[in-house]
């Protein structure tokens, strides 16, 4: 018995001492996990401190990317967006006192000389001046796309750019890629008018909402939430050039009105229960911008404010 007792507790000693062998060996994985991620996000944090070229940068993420943890790695996909942001501004401020060349001069003339403006980034190979070319190359692997509007050809983020490293990010942040990459594939307006459905920027909205919602602590709500906001002024007020209420009577458009009926605002959400009201009131008013509807609409606005 006095053997026996000694094995069992023997066994208890060992099966206590392996548990904390394991908690300490995942405590060192973990603390491992963070100094990498400290050493590689210092090394990111130098290069924009010291303005690299975009593609010098790009090269430092693609070769540490798998090197770091999703969180390591959302922040240096949007640590390279925050500079593309800080590069456009910067660009707009440049190119209104003509001193970017490469926009102002070589890109435009080069493309309104071969296209007009129907260039698109998918024509790309289509270029027949090399020059051109090779700075539209540049463009694209840097990740933007050339876009024009009002007769004018400029840079925007290409948001399918961060596709190559969703593999590497948290949910949140390939989920807010994923809906930026609709956004610059596809964008909603151009020259002050919509160049999408009703039914197309409605799908937006909810979409949107549900990241709103399933992400509340995401580092990139305010982002959303101001795309989802811009989206409801889209779906209740359309555009300049693309009013959602025709003048002379001021009567909703046909394509508003089916998008409006064939909503169902039971399956829940904000947008929805905000939204359902306000058809109710646009129904009795025969589709008629009223002073009534009028406020009823800015209700809607005000709800999904909250």
């Amino acid at each position: 018995m006095k053997t026996l007792k000694t094995i069992m507790i023997t066994l208890v000693c060992l099966v206590a001492v392996l548990a904390l062998t394991g908690c300490a060996g995942r405590g060192d994985q973990a603390n491992n996990a963070q100094t990498q991620d400290q050493t590689v996000l210092i090394g990111f944090d130098q290069l924009v401190r010291d303005n690299a070229p975009e593609k010098e940068i790009l090269a430092y993420i693609d070769a540490n990317i798998n090197k770091v943890t999703r969180e390591g790695a959302s922040q240096l996909a949007t640590g390279f967006e925050t500079r593309q942001k800080k590069s456009l501004e910067e660009l707009d401020r440049r190119f209104a006192g003509g001193q970017e060349e490469k926009w102002t001069k070589t890109i435009p003339n080069g493309l309104q000389k071969e296209f007009g403006y129907t260039f698109s980034m998918e024509r790309l190979e289509q270029v027949e001046d090399p020059e051109l070319k090779k700075m539209l190359e540049e463009v694209r692997d840097t990740g933007y796309r050339v876009r024009s509007a009002e007769g004018m050809y400029f840079p925007v983020i290409d948001y399918q750019f961060y596709q190559k490293y969703y593999d590497y990010l948290t949910e949140d942040i390939k989920n807010y890629y994923m809906l930026m990459a609709t956004e610059s594939n596809t964008p909603p307006a151009v020259d002050a008018a919509l160049v999408i459905s009703p039914d197309e920027i409605l799908m937006r909205i909810l979409a949107q909402e549900n990241y709103l919602k399933i992400y509340p602590g995401s580092a990139k709500l305010k982002d959303i939430e101001e795309l989802y906001l811009r989206y409801v002024n889209f779906y209740l007020f359309g555009l300049n050039n693309t009013p959602a209420f025709a003048n002379n009577p001021r009567v909703l458009r046909k394509d508003f009105q089916f998008s409006y009926n064939n909503f169902d605002t039971t399956t829940g959400g904000k947008f929805a229960a905000a939204f359902s009201g306000y058809r109710e009131i646009l129904k009795d008013a025969n589709y008629i911008l009223t002073d009534k509807v009028a406020q009823e609409r800015q209700k809607v606005i005000e709800q999904v404010n909250k």
